[in-house]
């Protein structure tokens, strides 16, 4: 998509080279503009509007505190277009479920958010600022075979593990 636009805030220069190196990241894509800087600071310098934010914030040490930080959430929030989608990749230790996420988020995503325990410890929530779309499945199949065709992995296993956080 000619239109599409990626803004990717990576405050190290060693995860941009692994990147580029390992999962081929075209850094001589006009669509992508990569900006070496905090994500907090990223956000709240942020003054425009997306559709999507990937917020996978770690170091060497485990996710960071950041990413369920009340004011980056609210800046998170603040840049979501009306129908946009915030996704979270957090660490949950198997456990299935994040309290401490849906405490985060419920100021303001209330009851619209998923969330996905994937094969380990992660656990993926998708918050929807303008609550969780209605979901026809009889549509979303041939989406799901398509995507699954293309992936490693079968999509549809996640999508059935999608539950209110």
């Amino acid at each position: 998509d000619k239109q599409l636009q990626i803004d990717v805030a990576e405050l190290r220069p060693l995860v941009i080279k692994v990147a580029q190196d390992w999962f081929n990241l075209p850094l001589d894509d006009d669509r992508l503009n990569l900006f070496p800087v905090d994500a907090q600071e990223y956000m709240s310098d942020y003054n425009g509007e997306t559709d999507l934010i990937l917020a996978d914030l770690y170091d060497d040490h485990g996710m960071l505190d950041l990413q369920l930080n009340a004011s980056f959430i609210t800046n998170c929030v603040d840049a979501l277009s009306q129908d946009g989608l915030l996704v979270l990749n957090l660490w949950d230790q198997g456990k299935g479920s994040h309290p401490k996420a849906k405490q985060a988020l419920s100021e303001h995503f209330s009851e619209h958010c998923l969330g996905c325990s994937i094969d380990g410890d992660n656990f993926i929530v998708f918050a929807f600022k303008s609550g969780i779309p209605q979901i026809n499945e009889r549509h979303l199949q041939p989406l799901i075979k398509k995507l699954s065709k293309r992936l490693p992995f079968s999509v549809a296993h996640y999508v059935q593990k999608l539950k209110p956080l």
